[in-house]
């Protein structure tokens, strides 16, 4: 029996842009099934990705939509190829180090910081390996503060209480105190949001105090919108999530205040903006990516035939993606596998 999918602990995107933005969404609120596609076997460097809902009959029209589309030079040797969007607008560049097994995800045009790293090999029994690192954009700068986030701690997240000892010592008291709770954001799968509401007060004691807000109860009905979805918002991850998809069941609530962040897992408290994933291989046809001990991806490789193809069966990968990892991320390690079989070694695993 197959291990089935488990979400990261904290999503996983190789953009911020990719948190939320017009359908399809990059990042998964549910567990999601992909179809990439070859389109031509000439080629070899043209794929469609399709989203594939498999709750809906074979015949539906709506069971397959087009979300992406790859492409490259026909008859060329490079082995660059850009992801583009539905309605072609270019998004990611993949491009192949000729002088090393290595693979490098960029955004379209080949400019600025690397986001996706990829290292092939072959193992034991002709069996391919995979080693992923990923600039998770939206842990970046996570341990690192600047003086605007500082002041947007003191302000906006850890509440001020007043005391002796004039403001400079309530300034150094307050700082360490708040010094002691920072950390990464929370997981996605938190629950409890907080807000801050000054208290108008007559001097300088006035109190600054946070007040815990259910994000599910009946007195919050309005879910947050894309406007909210900026870079100090105080919506979790997950309120933003449910307001482009609102999940079948409401999440269950929080039933206590706190007056600072809850206990995080050890886990959370260790979270690195970069990630190390693997891909490994189960059989000829069947592969899988890791986080560590948890399976977030998983890819089953099979040939179809084309009606409007007369070059024989094509290959297409499904691809099971798991809530909270880009969707860009899990197309850009299939199309890493293909063109390493097919176009370095001229093998096809079968």
């Amino acid at each position: 029996m197959p291990t089935p999918l488990q979400p990261p602990d904290h999503p996983l995107a190789l953009r911020r842009t990719h948190l939320l933005a017009p359908a399809p969404d990059r990042l998964t609120n549910t567990p999601t099934t992909l179809t990439i596609t070859r389109n031509n076997t000439l080629s070899g460097r043209a794929f469609s990705v399709h989203h594939l809902r498999t709750h809906e009959p074979y015949d539906s029209p709506t069971r397959r939509s087009l979300l992406y589309t790859v492409s490259g030079r026909f008859w060329s040797g490079t082995q660059a190829r850009e992801i583009r969007d539905a309605a072609g607008r270019p998004l990611l560049e993949l491009r192949r180090m000729w002088w090393q097994r290595a693979w490098s995800v960029k955004r379209a045009g080949g400019g600025g910081d690397e986001l996706m790293g990829a290292e092939m090999r072959w193992g034991a029994g002709v069996k391919m390996k995979m080693a992923v690192r990923v600039r998770n954009a939206l842990l970046v700068g996570a341990g690192r503060r600047s003086e605007a986030d500082d002041e947007f701690l003191r302000s906006e997240y850890y509440p001020m209480h007043s005391g002796r000892g004039g403001r400079r010592q309530q300034h150094q008291n307050h700082h360490q105190q708040y010094r002691r709770w920072a950390s990464p954001p929370p997981p996605y799968t938190a629950i409890a949001s907080s807000s801050t509401n000054p208290g108008p007060g007559p001097g300088p004691g006035s109190i600054r105090r946070r007040r815990s807000t259910d994000t599910v109860s009946s007195k919050s009905t309005h879910l947050p919108s894309y406007a909210s979805a900026h870079r100090r918002s105080t919506h979790s991850l997950r309120e933003l999530l449910d307001a482009v998809e609102p999940p079948a069941e409401p999440a269950p609530a929080s039933s206590y205040a706190y007056a600072f962040p809850p206990p995080r897992r050890y886990s959370e408290a260790v979270v690195e903006e970069r990630a190390e994933l693997r891909v490994v291989q189960m059989s000829n046809t069947v592969a899988a990516v890791m986080m560590g001990e948890k399976k977030i991806v998983s890819i089953r490789r099979e040939k179809v035939m084309m009606n409007s193809q007369l070059s024989g069966p094509m290959d297409r990968w499904e691809v099971g993606v798991a809530e909270g990892v880009d969707l860009l991320l899990a197309v850009s390690i299939v199309l890493i596998m293909a063109e390493f079989v097919r176009h370095e070694y001229r093998v096809r695993i079968s």
